[in-house]
């Protein structure tokens, strides 16, 4: 979600509620993620405390080996 468009964290979420085929629903997101955790609630979603262990990286996609500049 986007937060600097909060106005369609609701569309997004009723998209993927009406979308989803799955009997419960979860998302994960980032404790730095403020703005989606505030979505999620607002749209009904409970925080749920899990000892699952994820870590976040990345990279630039510039100067990756084996790429050519063109």
């Amino acid at each position: 979600m986007d937060p600097t468009r909060p106005e369609l964290a609701a569309e997004v979420l009723g998209w993927f509620g009406d979308t989803a085929t799955a009997a419960e629903l979860a998302v994960t997101v980032l404790d730095a993620e403020k703005h989606a955790v505030a979505a999620l609630e607002r749209c009904g979603y409970a925080l749920q405390e899990s000892s699952v262990f994820q870590s976040y990286m990345s990279r630039l996609l510039v100067d990756l080996p084996g790429s050519r500049r063109e």
